[in-house]
């Protein structure tokens, strides 16, 4: 049988984490065919599942206990050796019936090393993050282990439109805009892409006036009107200053060039000596006490990562622009009139 040695080993992988039955299964499955068996392979088989039936008569209910990081180290440098795509699929697998989440991902992403389908490996490994993190932290680490594979502009944003579907599938959609986003500024002209953010963004504008709708504003006093009708004078703002806490820039401060702004966001150039930035910067992320230096004043504010877009044209092309946006930055430029 041609894929003997795998099933044989898918079994071991089995045992080893304590899912006997299924280890059973498999070699049930192989004694299922016995004319693609030698008899000296039927007959070790058979050894392997009546030593498997003897220790699954003597487990006591309840007395399985979970699997130990020393048991699973051993079964990934078991794994690790095994540089076959059905055996780390089976290994994958197995880990997710022991609800070993982490490793399971671990044992996906190595897939993308391999001859296998890039893109089918983002719903699984989008599942598995669910399992353990919020939806939106899963969102952000499916992202990063994404761009850490360091493919191609198309097939990255392939995989994010994947990603973005994923978030569409378990009632998220607003994980899956900036996704989407994130994915159509690597490849503009993916029509799969711009027509999913278009439906989702047509769906958030109809709710947000459904419910402007359903709830008018009270009525407010006059004092009040007249304050809001106050139009701030915002600052020129030259360029601006990132902290940065994570990545290979975690604890600089990197400076950027202010590309253009008006009162509600702002577009900072990054340029391609500083495109590694990127890689720890996504749409939808907060950045904290980011300071904006105009010529006459400095204001520390919070901003709202919108979109990272490549420029295809005008003196800058080639480089990238962070759009940014901040209700702060009015008040604070109110306060500075």
């Amino acid at each position: 049988m041609e894929d003997l040695s795998t099933r044989i080993n898918e079994a071991e992988v089995y045992k080893s984490m304590g899912l006997l039955e299924e280890a059973m299964g498999v070699y049930q499955k192989l004694l299922a065919d016995p004319a693609a068996l030698a008899p000296e392979e039927q007959e070790s088989i058979k050894e392997k599942l009546e030593e498997l039936r003897k220790e699954l008569d003597t487990q006591e209910d309840g007395d399985q206990e979970g699997v130990s990081q020393e048991e699973i180290t051993a079964i990934k440098e078991s794994l690790s050796a095994q540089e076959n795509v059905q055996t780390i699929l089976d290994g994958a697998f197995a880990f997710k019936e022991l609800g070993l989440y982490e490793e399971a991902v671990g044992e996906y992403t190595r897939l993308f090393r391999m001859d296998y389908p890039a893109e089918k490996l983002i719903p699984e490994i989008a599942k598995c993050l669910m399992k353990l993190h919020p939806p939106q932290k899963a969102s952000e680490e499916a992202v990063n282990i994404i761009e850490s594979q360091k493919l191609e502009d198309k097939k990255e944003a392939i995989l994010k439109f994947r990603l973005g579907v994923e978030m569409e599938k378990v009632g998220h959609p607003e994980l899956a805009i900036p996704i989407y986003k994130s994915a159509l500024a690597l490849n503009p002209k993916e029509n799969r892409i711009k027509n999913r953010l278009l439906v989702l963004e047509r769906r958030e504008k109809k709710e947000e006036e459904e419910q402007q709708e359903a709830s008018p504003p009270a009525p407010e006093p006059m004092e009040r009107r007249k304050e809001e009708r106050f139009i701030p004078r915002i600052p020129e703002f030259v360029f601006v200053e990132l902290e940065m806490d994570k990545g290979r820039y975690k604890g600089q401060t990197v400076r950027l060039q202010v590309l253009n702004y008006s009162k509600h966001g702002l577009a900072f150039l990054v340029k391609d000596n500083q495109k590694g930035l990127l890689n720890h910067i996504r749409p939808g992320e907060k950045l904290h006490n980011v300071a904006f230096y105009a010529r006459w004043a400095i204001i520390r504010v919070d901003v709202l990562v919108k979109h990272i877009t490549k420029l295809e044209e005008g003196p800058y092309k080639g480089h990238h622009v962070i759009g940014v946006e901040s209700k702060e930055i009015i008040e604070s430029s109110r306060a500075l009139s």
